[in-house]
């Protein structure tokens, strides 16, 4: 009994602890940011298309800061990747163009030189300790020049600390923005009200009020001809950005550096992972109390000699209840070895550094140990106050735990144990088969054999002709095409398009994607009204617009959220619409005009935790596609690998290489989720064992206080079986009850939980029949193999009892 007081205990201890340091190192984000609670992000939310957005209109911070005393300071950062050239060194990693005041705003701790100041000069670079390993061999480069794309030079200056890895940042290669235009080549961003590539963050004043602050900096972009009547601005506290999983153009989420990853993670996970805890440890408290009330039973006899030689009902208190503290700590000093063994699996699992070391400190094994003692003398007073105060000639016949109020004090220790097991039972029915549905979801895109390649930079988009020429020739390959994103990507910023018999001031809103001849093909997308663009039509592609051509006109496909969102309940209705959108070119007033040629099944080009946008795919003369996909067989494909690279490093030497195949990189989508909630079946499976543990425990002393009775039903002619159900009926019952109580708080959790995902599964009858029938084969399998054993023994041992 001891033996599973202890283990038990150690066990749910030990859970408890690991989901408490995970939780504090989810928490902890972006902490280690001086005054992070004054700094906020700039978001913004397309009200037409309900897209939200991490970047923002490149000039906004600027114009917020001028004109409000309350930003104390502002900082962005533009990032994108390049080669970076050090003599014999060629790395690809992405290069931060930052403000002057970037690093008043988001402090890194400073190593070597003053980075503050260095980031001031337009020929100078800060690096992280990361960085100026990996580019210089040595941690303190000071004065040591490195090379961006072959052309431009750069002294590095100061060094400063790593990036933590609970930091939503991972740039490690900092230079000035004035140097963004001249390394980028894509001409006065920085200015371009148009464009939205940057981050801007902000930092308040000590005491301002962000609601006010947001009242008025909307004021402020309405007045400065920013087009506020159609988004919604959004302050964005620091340490939220970790929890917030739907912007769209969000930082990269690894280090390129340290090779850590930033994956952000709902809220809603970290309820379920304390829910966990919480249950786990009370499983294990309760089996503590139900395990330390039968061995104060077992000791009646030794608790009434005490009181016959003396000893008040205050000292034999105090002396049960410094055992039960006592094997709490012995419990403790298991937990300890347990947690460090099991800590760097536990961190795999939920994809998290959580370290060790963060509670082997004297100060945390300290409140470690009062917590012990406090659960020690919880879980042990009751107990150990009903033994004491039991009446001696009472404890002298060992009927220390005989009487009703007992017997219900147990039955509700039984009750609460199998209530939280069943509801993580439930738990487990419910995160198991929403995955299952996530990864096998119709996703609107056939993923199997479709290779997705990076074209990064200019280089890379012009070679595009090329390369799919060379591949269409390659056995194996069936269909090659481009798009500004694909599924799996973040889709590219929202459209407003204006029906030609509509209101000019309500524009449809959509998400735009840019495609190539053949995109659908390629992604085997299913056409379910009209056609998709084709060189068969030439009026499908559009040309560019200038001052000498004010109007072109195109051909666009839609999806199918779009077509029900403009009303057209049948896709064909969709078919001939025409929508148009007018800008300001060169001094002249210019429209582009757009014909729907085609309706195209919803994909998801994300996570199924949001629902499917509205999309518009459009077909240009000239774009720069960001990806390049090929369609293979299953034959042969990494013999087109090797043959792509080799043509790829042939073409653009200068350009990285990087691919992946679709289904990979969609099951890539869930493999944290699928990691994270895989460990949440397993501990909840370790609450179970534990429960198990209890009722074997209590199951073999109340088998072993009715040795007598058994012995007498079996000379009276009862046989094994009907005995064994006489034991088992008792626990049968407190099951029942268990899983009344059980099923609405499990469905109620649950349900608040799936609520996460667009697209969920229903919580069906079968998950809480299962959950019983598992519950009830643990209590028969665990009692009744305890009452068999006693059931088949001979009728006169069991009467020579005591």
């Amino acid at each position: 009994y001891s033996l599973i007081s202890i283990l038990s205990l150690a066990t749910g201890m030990t859970t408890a602890l690991l989901i408490v340091s995970f939780l504090r190192y989810e928490t902890s984000f972006d902490a280690n940011f001086a005054d992070n609670e004054r700094i906020y992000r700039l978001n913004w939310v397309s009200k037409a298309a309900g897209a939200r957005f991490a970047t923002f209109y490149n000039p906004v911070s600027m114009l917020l800061a001028a004109n409000m005393p309350e930003i104390e300071a502002v900082a962005r950062i533009g990032l994108r990747e390049h080669q970076l050239s050090v003599t014999d060194t060629d790395i690809f990693a992405s290069v931060g163009m930052v403000d002057n005041d970037f690093f008043r705003v988001l402090s890194y701790p400073a190593l070597a030189g003053e980075p503050d100041a260095v980031i001031r000069e337009a020929g100078s670079a800060v690096l992280t300790e990361a960085a100026a390993l990996r580019l210089f061999g040595t941690n303190r480069p000071l004065g040591e020049v490195f090379t961006i794309d072959g052309k431009h030079d750069f002294r590095v200056g100061a060094i400063v600390a790593n990036n933590p890895a609970n930091s939503h940042l991972g740039v490690n290669i900092f230079l000035n923005n004035s140097n963004l235009e001249e390394v980028w080549g894509l001409g006065p961003l920085l200015t371009a009200g148009n464009s939205d590539t940057l981050y801007h963050y902000v930092k308040l004043a000590p005491g301002t009020n962000p609601v006010a602050t947001l009242q008025n900096a909307t004021s402020l972009l309405q007045q400065g001809g920013f087009p506020v009547d159609q988004m919604d601005l959004i302050l964005q506290p620091l340490r939220e950005i970790h929890f917030t999983t739907d912007l769209q153009n969000e930082l990269p989420l690894v280090d390129d550096m340290l090779g850590t990853a930033k994956s952000q993670r709902p809220k809603s996970d970290l309820l379920v992972f304390s829910a966990v805890g919480v249950m786990t440890l009370l499983i294990a408290s309760l089996n503590f109390m139900n395990m330390q009330t039968v061995q104060f039973a077992k000791k009646a006899r030794e608790v009434a000699m005490r009181r016959v030689s003396g000893s008040s009902t205050s000292m034999l208190t105090v002396q049960l209840l410094c055992e039960s503290i006592l094997m709490a700590l012995l419990a403790l000093l298991l937990v300890l070895p347990l947690y460090e063994l099991f800590i760097p699996y536990f961190s795999t699992m939920v994809g998290a550094a959580v370290e060790s070391e963060s509670i082997f400190t004297p100060v945390r094994l300290g409140v470690l140990a009062l917590l012990a003692t406090m659960l020690g003398v919880l879980t042990g007073l009751h107990p150990a106050v009903m033994a004491a105060r039991m009446p001696t000639v009472a404890a002298l016949r060992g009927e220390l735990l005989k009487g009703r109020s007992s017997t219900r004090f147990r039955a509700a220790l039984v009750i609460l144990q199998f209530t939280f097991s069943i509801a993580l039972i439930i738990g487990s029915f419910v995160v198991r088969n929403q995955l299952n549905y996530a990864l096998s979801k119709p996703l609107g895109f056939e993923p199997d054999n479709v290779l997705s390649i990076e074209l990064p930079d200019a280089a890379a988009r012009d070679a595009y002709p090329t390369l799919k020429s060379a591949l269409m020739q390659l056995a194996g390959v069936t269909s090659v095409s481009s798009g500004t994103t694909a599924p799996t990507r973040s889709l590219s910023d929202g459209v407003g398009l204006v029906p030609v018999a509509g209101d000019p001031e309500r524009p449809f809103g959509a998400r735009s994607v840019t495609v190539s001849e053949d995109y659908f093909s390629t992604l085997d997308m299913k056409v379910i009204a009209g056609r998709a663009q084709s060189a068969d039509f030439p009026g499908d592609r559009k040309p560019p617009l200038s001052a000498d051509r004010p109007i072109a006109r195109g051909g666009i496909v839609i999806n199918e959220t779009a077509a029900r969102q403009n009303g057209w309940s049948d896709p064909a209705q969709a078919i001939g619409q025409r929508f148009y959108s007018t800008f300001i070119v060169q001094g002249v007033e210019a429209r582009n005009e757009y014909t729907i040629t085609g309706v195209v099944a919803d994909a998801h080009y994300g996570s199924i935790r949001r629902e499917v946008e509205p999309v518009i795919y459009f077909w240009n003369e000239s774009f720069n596609p960001n990806v390049m996909l090929v369609r293979l067989t299953s034959m042969n494909r990494a013999s087109v690998v090797a043959s792509l690279e080799a043509l790829w490093k042939q073409l653009i030497p200068g350009s990285p290489f990087r691919y992946g195949f679709m289904s990979e990189t969609y099951s890539g989508l869930y493999a944290a989720e699928s990691r994270t909630f895989a460990l949440f079946i397993a501990l909840a499976s370790l609450a179970i064992l534990v429960a198990c543990s209890g009722l074997y425990g209590l199951a073999s002393w109340n088998t072993e206080r009715r040795v007598k009775e058994i012995g007498v039903r079996k000379v009276m002619g009862s046989g094994v079986w009907r005995i064994v159900v006489l034991l088992t009926s008792d626990f049968s019952k407190l099951v029942l009850l268990s899983n009344l109580i059980a099923w609405p708080l499990a469905y109620f959790a649950m349900s608040r939980w799936l609520e996460n995902f667009a697209y969920r599964i229903d919580i069906t009858p079968f998950m809480f029949v299962g959950s019983a029938t598992i519950a009830f084969c643990i209590a028969w399998v665990t009692v009744g193999g305890i009452a068999a054993k006693a059931a088949s023994a001979k009728p006169v041992l069991a009467l020579r009892y005591e």
